[in-house]
């Protein structure tokens, strides 16, 4: 377990998704919060977290949360995770059934990849990143690829998507990693500052065709 440094920094825009639409990430705004978890448990049948809005419980749990690799008790959470996530970017559910197939082949099988968790004693799990592998053929080595990432609304801009982002870098340098990579909207500019000050730089364009 890698505990979240005390001296946990409120950076820039650092504590967001990283599948944002045509425009900056966007919040859930409290008020919507009931609509919000209405639909997913409609579509799921879990219960959500509760949003609470204390100050100091917040900080509190940030100091004690720590990241992990995610197991198969985790699953639940990180699909609702990636319900909410795709809730607030595109105003859109994904198949809860094949979500769910998704997340438990990578949990099972780590020549895949790994999800990581942040977990606090007090508050469960607060945030997701996954992780794949892409074999780069030039470096003769592995680049690990950032994806997935959620962090519940309660718990963002307190400096945990950083602490995800360092602990998973120096889990790929120990692994004999060449690199990560991640990728966003072109038109997602908080999201790139962010990934600026980590050190990270853009050097090509992604193209996909997804059947």
């Amino acid at each position: 377990l890698a505990r979240l440094p005390e001296n946990v920094v409120v950076g820039l825009e650092d504590d967001m998704d990283l599948r944002s639409p045509a425009h900056p990430h966007v919040r859930t705004p409290a008020d919507e919060w009931a609509t919000h978890d209405k639909l997913l448990n409609e579509t799921l049948g879990n219960k959500l977290p509760t949003h609470t809005t204390d100050a100091d419980a917040t900080t509190n749990t940030i100091e004690t949360a720590n990241i992990r690799r995610a197991t198969l008790e985790d699953i639940s959470d990180i699909v609702n995770f990636n319900m909410s996530l795709v809730f607030e970017t595109e105003g859109r559910t994904l198949n809860g059934e094949v979500l769910r197939g998704g997340v438990e082949g990578i949990v099972s099988d780590r020549s895949k990849g790994h999800y990581y968790v942040v977990e606090s004693r007090t508050s469960g799990r607060l945030a997701c990143m996954m992780v794949t592998f892409e074999w780069s053929d030039w470096r003769n080595s592995t680049i690990w690829w950032i994806q997935s990432v959620y962090v519940r609304p309660e718990f963002r801009r307190k400096g945990l998507f950083r602490a995800m982002y360092s602990h998973v870098r120096q889990e790929a340098v120990s692994a004999g990693s060449c690199g990560i990579r991640l990728y966003t909207h072109r038109q997602n500019q908080r999201a790139m500052t962010t990934y600026e000050t980590l050190g990270m730089s853009s050097q090509y364009v992604v193209y996909e065709d997804i059947f």
